[in-house]
């Protein structure tokens, strides 16, 4: 039922040409499948490459140009020198916010010096500075942060369930906020053994037909 009422929002979709709802052109290099790590690979001209699986639908690894669990695509991006802060939970992350300072994006690290770089997890929510923590920094080309998958904030929640499909899960929160979530635990899944990983999870977060908060990690 919620589901029906958020499909009939008049928001501007992709479908209505909307200029505004259109990604940055980076989004349309990303063909479905993973990135292979090209400096390892001329480093290690010897070794066989891993082949990188498919994307599975439901998962959406790359965030502004950067892929989870790749240490070199965020350094192309950000940069060296890395600032890192904690929250309320002791978790690692770094944290930027775009062009116009309307949203942050919060990447997630590993828990050592070795992983720091190979972001676990990403999160992109509207910015507020007043719950701020820590350093933040601005990325000047990054006009709004874009997901691999075309994923922005301020789409509604038919667009989302068009890219990712069904969610495993719907919640409707008491505030009027409908969070879908998205979940991937297969053992044997070659996506999850490529990263690294025992889980997949994304979480999008709608108030007002509207994508305000978006949370993927590898657990």
């Amino acid at each position: 039922m919620a589901m029906a009422a958020l499909v009939t929002c008049n928001h501007p979709s992709l479908a209505q040409g909307n200029p505004a709802a259109t990604p940055p052109s980076q989004t349309a290099t990303v063909t479905g499948t993973t990135s292979a790590d090209a400096s390892a690979s001329s480093s290690q001209s010897a070794a066989v490459p891993v082949p990188a699986p498919a994307i599975p639908q439901l998962a959406d690894v790359f965030v502004d140009g950067i892929e989870l669990r790749n240490p070199d695509s965020s350094r192309v991006k950000l940069g060296s020198g890395l600032r890192y802060v904690t929250d309320d939970s002791l978790t690692l992350f770094t944290q930027y916010y775009n062009e116009t300072g309307k949203e942050i994006l919060k990447l997630y690290a590993g828990s050592t010096v070795k992983t720091k770089r190979s972001f676990k997890g990403y999160d992109i929510s509207k910015l507020d500075k007043a719950f701020l923590v820590g350093g933040i920094r601005r990325l000047r080309t990054t006009k709004r942060f874009v997901t691999g998958k075309g994923i922005f904030l301020g789409m509604n929640q038919h667009e989302i369930e068009t890219i990712l499909g069904q969610p495993t899960q719907t919640e409707n929160e008491s505030d009027g906020s409908t969070t879908v979530r998205y979940s991937l635990t297969d053992a044997a899944s070659p996506f999850l053994q490529y990263y690294k990983s025992a889980e997949y999870t994304g979480a999008y977060k709608f108030k007002h037909c509207s994508l305000v908060e978006v949370q993927v990690a590898f657990k």
